[in-house]
């Protein structure tokens, strides 16, 4: 009918008709987020930072227990008095003797 009323156009200029409607829609969906689905959204991230809590605590955990004291070494100033005892008894030399003194007071 060309003389005929006109169908109504909606939306602006040449954006389609179908675009101003998803916009509509996107930000009415966004509006209902506000609800419940953040309260779910909360509830599911402190859960997992919970499980990823505890996974770390009981990993440190085991390390500690695994791991093993170091063992200490002994007073170099009790070494050098062995050695000189061994020295004393024949069982190390004058040269291993004062080699293993410089090495131990090295240490100090």
């Amino acid at each position: 009918m060309p003389g005929g009323p006109r169908p109504e156009r909606r939306g602006t200029g040449s954006v389609p008709f179908d675009v101003g409607i998803s916009r509509l829609r996107g930000e009415k969906m966004l509006n209902n987020l506000a609800g419940w689905h953040v309260l779910v959204i909360l509830g599911v991230l402190v859960i997992i930072t919970v499980v990823v809590a505890a996974i770390i605590i009981v990993a440190i955990r085991a390390a500690r227990r695994n791991a093993r004291p170091v063992p200490s070494s002994p007073d170099p100033a009790a070494q050098i008095q062995k050695l000189a005892q061994l020295r004393d008894e024949g069982l190390l030399t004058e040269t291993e003797y004062e080699a293993k003194r410089i090495e131990l007071l090295g240490r100090i």
